[in-house]
């Protein structure tokens, strides 16, 4: 789920409008001498908290204000009114809490406290709030929240510090009860609706959760039917790929399919104390399509690198785009074609100018590339 600081819906610069065009919300924050005196208010040469963010929200037919202190973000419905959905910055989710959450989301800092010894991170409240009448909903331990465009649903991931009550949870707005969609000690990531609100996807390690490196499922769900379905394996992907873990997920726009991220297993890392006497260099060839500099400013990006694969959903097919040798990709809006572009056969004499590009058409029926 992927609300950035200031939402989604219609825009104005720093805020957005609310699709029914009666209500405005914005971020505000503290004057710059706020963040330079905290900057100085720390002990033992440490920076002190900077000051939190606010959420304005303003009723369009009389300029009226109302001011929620300490949000770090917020969610309005892309295509309904209605509602705004916020999440506190609480100190008790840590001070500056992005920790291993979704993109744009977050609970605290992230903290070994499982049974297992995994890094988790702790969600912070999430409030769900009428704009007409001003009543709201708390949820808590949330690490990331999403309406569906029309706001027939919120969807919300919770996770606790000990695991006890994490899982993925859907609510109507206006109701008071939320519906279970997976529950259990566990990551719960990339949660996302398609257009039309009667479908859902997310991946979990949950039934991996404790192993070592636990392996994710990416599961599709019909939140008004709750229960969901296996899309994706590591055994249904091969021995040489896994759901990624730090991949996108998403629906194709006329939901008929939904594209995800797969990916090589993490090599093991080495301890660092049998690397002790150990000499430590750069081993590069001429036949390498990028030199060592470069290699080394990509590193990470390299290391977290992804392969599209497509689920067709009526079909129940898996389908993989690109890989190595052809990177990148672009699927149609109804996931029945695709067009793929590869720069990688001309790496090396692109470093003396000399580059170039193919283009392919993709059945993305097949993965078949013409």
């Amino acid at each position: 789920m992927t609300p950035g600081t200031s939402g989604r819906g219609g825009g104005v610069p720093g805020g957005r409008i609310s699709a029914d065009s009666r209500f405005a919300a914005v971020l505000t924050y503290a004057p710059m001498t706020a963040f330079d005196s905290a900057r100085h208010a720390g002990r033992g040469g440490r920076p002190g908290r900077p000051p939190k963010a606010s959420l304005a929200i303003v009723d369009l037919s009389d300029g009226h204000v109302t001011t929620i202190a300490d949000v770090r973000s917020f969610e309005l419905p892309a295509a309904a009114g209605g509602w705004i959905a916020y999440q506190l910055d609480e100190d008790t989710a840590g001070a500056n809490g992005n920790g291993r959450g979704d993109r744009g989301q977050g609970g605290g800092a992230a903290v070994p406290d499982d049974s297992n010894g995994h890094r988790k991170t702790p969600g912070s409240t999430v409030v769900l709030r009428s704009l007409a009448t001003g009543a709201e909903t708390r949820l808590e331990h949330v690490a990331s929240y999403a309406f569906d465009d029309s706001a027939k649903w919120l969807g919300y991931v919770v996770s606790t510090k000990d695991g006890e009550g994490d899982g993925v949870f859907v609510r109507a707005p206006g109701r008071d009860a939320a519906t279970a969609l997976m529950t259990g000690k566990g990551d719960y990531r990339g949660f996302t609706f398609d257009r039309s609100g009667t479908q859902a996807a997310f991946a979990s390690d949950r039934d991996d959760y404790a192993a070592k490196t636990p392996r994710y499922t990416l599961y599709y769900v019909a939140p008004a039917d709750g229960r969901p379905v296996t899309v994706a394996t590591a055994g249904t992907l091969g021995a040489d790929l896994l759901v990624a873990d730090y991949g996108r997920v998403a629906f194709t726009r006329t939901g008929s399919a939904l594209e995800f991220g797969v990916a090589p297993p993490r090599p093991d890392t080495v301890p660092h104390d049998s690397l002790y006497d150990k000499a430590i260099f750069d081993l590069w060839s001429w036949k390498d399509a990028e030199l060592m500099p470069q290699q080394k400013a990509q590193a990470a990006r390299d290391r977290n690198r992804t392969f599209l694969a497509l689920y067709h959903i009526a079909a129940r097919k898996l389908v993989k785009l690109t890989d190595d040798s052809v990177p990148d990709v672009t699927v149609s809006q109804d996931g029945r074609a695709a067009m793929a572009t590869s720069g990688v056969r001309y790496a090396i004499p692109a470093m003396w100018g000399e580059g170039g590009g193919d283009v392919y058409a993709v059945d993305a029926a097949t993965g078949q590339r013409t």
